[in-house]
């Protein structure tokens, strides 16, 4: 099966007790290989929101909260947003159940004949 998907992701990192937030860029903690590869795959996205999570709160941070904002396209389709930007990521917990902060793709793939 052959794909091409690529993406875009920016994280905002809030301390929900004060309201103040700070957007990150990835490069300060990526590099462009893990930048590039987190961007479009859910479980990196959640991981490197977490990791995010714990440096703010090690910062002195509080209530700490991650948010996403993604765009994915897929085969040379129109992008489209991948993650729920109002979703915070860094209180949902790893597991294997079903990631409401995915938006579902309606994308009409259709069969070359």
């Amino acid at each position: 099966m052959l794909i091409e998907k690529t993406g875009y992701t920016t994280f905002k990192v809030v301390d929900q007790k004060n309201g103040n937030f700070e957007r990150i860029i990835n490069s300060e903690y990526l590099t462009n290989f893990q930048e590039k590869q987190m961007s479009f795959q859910p479980d990196m996205i959640h991981e490197f929101a977490q990791f995010l999570g714990d440096s703010y709160k090690e910062k002195g941070y509080s209530n700490i909260a991650v948010f996403a904002e993604s765009y994915v396209t897929l085969n040379g389709r129109p992008s489209k947003q991948f993650i729920d930007p109002n979703f915070n990521l860094y209180k949902e917990k790893n597991s294997l159940k079903h990631k409401k902060w995915i938006i579902p793709s309606n994308y009409d793939i259709k069969k070359l004949l």
